[in-house]
């Protein structure tokens, strides 16, 4: 997490804006994936459920209207073979406004229908020698089923679907021999209006109704929608009796439902855009709080740590030290005659010679030490040390690194040093007491640097 906070702080807010928008809005955009695929599955179901009840309907529409077909088949059969009165007991079937006609074909060979009008064509055709048509007539006599054959062009003209009912009489000893067929034809696609496929398409449902041809095995659609399929179509099977067709329905506009898909990639993007943008703010926040955390801890003229920065880093050093019983020494030091410097040189030759003056003490001082602005001319560092020895080279090599002239305003200028050690615990257990006991040891030395002088 720290790495993370530490790399956000080196990034520039326009790109960290752009990379968290992209990166909630591609979450989002995966969230969206998964709710429309379930969305999608439950479109289907809602298809399938539908495409069942209709395929159920044209069952029940086609079978009904074929059922008159039966009924001629038992009287051909009670009667022998011959039905008196022909188009009177037709007369009494054609009740539905769909039925195109009824027809009778011994052996195959229509010789009456019902009505004549507009389907004389029809009459005399051989059901086993037509060659588009002998497939359903021998299938219906083998089987002794009901044969459904169609939609195909009528001899007489139009589009029908015809229902083949197989006659079977039995003689005096009981055998049965083939008759013929009673043949009811359906006007189509006007026979399936009570199916109502026309409600698919107000649902918002494209479908195609088809079969696949017995003699070539092609698909061959005889009834669809205004809308095509758009893929992936649930089918479900229309039984005949011994046909079978296939509704197929899919979504006018497709399965994926691209105005929802739109809103919710929309709302993905301002959830997004939202994020970002408090995400930002708090990067903002936070950055300004670090940098205001960081001016009330550094010197801003020489960029070293300030007295509050010194105060707690001490007494971290003094828990530190009585943990792994170590010696500390402060070290107190200020300039001498830096005020006749700042009064003849000027301010400004002043600031450069504390920024000389620290840049000088940084190099000198170790790594794992810490040196402090805390006034004007005052500076402080903290050093770990072993003996009394040590002390005394520290302040021979701040007398050292300091003896060396200063360029202000092209001149060189010298100075010296007053440096004044306290050591921790001998000299006081607290940042207060050590920071007066340090003051007191260099005012002590710049009291002998006087009467030297």
């Amino acid at each position: 997490m720290k790495n993370i906070k530490n790399w956000a702080a080196r990034q520039k807010p326009a790109v960290l804006f752009v990379i968290v928008l992209l990166a909630v809005f591609l979450i989002g955009c995966c969230a969206t994936f998964f709710i429309e695929k379930g969305s999608v599955e439950d479109r289907k179901a809602e298809a399938d459920y539908l495409a069942q009840i209709q395929a159920g309907k044209i069952e029940y529409v086609v079978s009904d209207q074929l059922y008159s077909a039966r009924t001629v088949a038992v009287l051909l059969q009670e009667s022998g073979g011959v039905i008196r009165n022909y188009e009177e007991k037709m007369r009494l079937i054609d009740t539905d406004p769909h039925f195109r006609n009824v027809a009778l074909a011994p052996d195959g060979i229509i010789t009456d229908i019902y009505p004549l009008k507009g389907n004389e064509a029809a009459l005399g055709h051989d059901l086993f020698n037509d060659p588009d048509r002998n497939f359903d007539a021998v299938h219906a006599k083998e089987a002794r089923v009901m044969s459904i054959a169609g939609p195909y062009e009528l001899k007489q003209g139009g589009l029908g679907v015809v229902g083949r009912a197989p006659v079977f009489l039995k003689d005096g000893e009981g055998e049965e021999s083939f008759w013929g067929f009673v043949c009811v034809t359906l006007e189509f696609p006007y026979s399936l209006e009570q199916a109502d496929l026309g409600g698919l398409e107000q649902m918002g449902m494209a479908y195609e109704l088809w079969n696949i041809e017995p003699e070539n095995g092609e698909k061959q659609v005889f009834m669809s929608s205004e809308a095509s399929l758009k893929g992936d179509e649930i089918v479900r099977t229309v039984d005949l009796s011994n046909a079978q067709w296939y509704l197929s329905i899919t979504p006018a506009g497709g399965w994926l439902d691209k105005k929802e898909l739109a809103i919710c990639l929309a709302v993905s993007l301002i959830i997004s855009i939202l994020i970002a943008t408090v995400f930002q703010c708090f990067w903002n926040l936070e950055r300004q709080r670090r940098q205001l955390q960081v001016m009330s801890l550094t010197d801003p003229l020489t960029g070293l740590p300030n007295r509050r920065a010194l105060f707690l880093r001490l007494e971290w050093r003094l828990k530190n030290c009585d943990y792994l019983s170590h010696q500390l020494a402060l070290c107190y030091m200020d300039l001498n005659g830096f005020k006749q410097i700042n009064d003849t040189l000027g301010h400004e030759a002043g600031d450069v010679l504390l920024v000389g003056v620290a840049q000088r003490l940084h190099r000198l001082i170790a790594q794992h030490d810490d040196l402090s602005r805390i006034g004007g001319d005052e500076f402080v560092f903290l050093i770990e040390y072993e003996n009394a020895v040590e002390i005394e080279e520290i302040k021979r090599n701040v007398g050292n690194v300091m003896s060396e002239p200063f360029l202000l305003n092209e001149q060189n200028v010298s100075i010296t040093i007053s440096v004044g050690i306290s050591c921790y615990p001998c000299d006081g257990k607290s940042a207060d007491m050590l920071l007066r006991s340090a003051d007191e040891s260099m005012y002590q030395m710049k009291q002998k640097q006087k009467d030297r002088l």
